[in-house]
């Protein structure tokens, strides 16, 4: 009776700390350049490269085995009135990693029409969210990639969440 009761206290003191732990650090990434911002769950780096056509930065992170990236890219020239590349560019990424759409829905961000999916990816035993809206000069991407045994579909609907255009 006592190890039951020694049990249970250690149990209930343990919840009340962890009760007690701060919430996790988040971090925001603000682009002027871009008139977007994310917030990730973990610090994170940035690189950018440059063609004649388009300026691309990539944002990403990894925690608890989950990649979170957010990429940006302006383009020369206008996107608007340029049919379904938010399409385009789901079947591109889809077709590129060897994958299959789950789940396919219309991504509303600040009255822009994009698109948002949950793709599995066997060959490489990930599950990914994926996400793209095109507005004026810019398109956006926001994946999350993890393998199937850590995927925490949560966790990645607030990144994606996170997301805000200017």
């Amino acid at each position: 009776m006592k190890s039951v009761f020694t049990f249970f206290s250690i149990l209930l003191i343990s919840g009340l700390v962890l009760s007690m732990a701060p919430p996790a650090k988040k971090f925001k990434y603000k682009s002027e350049e871009g008139r977007m911002s994310v917030t990730f769950p973990g610090t994170f780096a940035e690189e950018s490269s440059n063609t004649p056509e388009s300026i691309t930065h990539k944002i990403s992170t990894t925690v608890d085995e989950q990649i979170y990236f957010a990429s940006y890219t302006l383009h020369s020239t206008s996107l608007d009135g340029a049919d379904n590349l938010d399409e385009v560019s789901l079947e591109s990424f889809v077709e590129t990693i060897g994958g299959t759409v789950k789940r396919q829905s219309a991504w509303i961000v600040k009255g822009m029409k994009g698109i948002q999916a949950t793709i599995d990816a066997p060959e490489v035993g990930s599950v990914m969210q994926y996400a793209v809206v095109l507005k004026g000069q810019l398109q956006y991407q926001l994946v999350v990639i993890a393998p199937v045994e850590d995927w925490n579909p949560e966790a990645a609907n607030a990144f994606i969440d996170s997301f805000k255009i200017k």
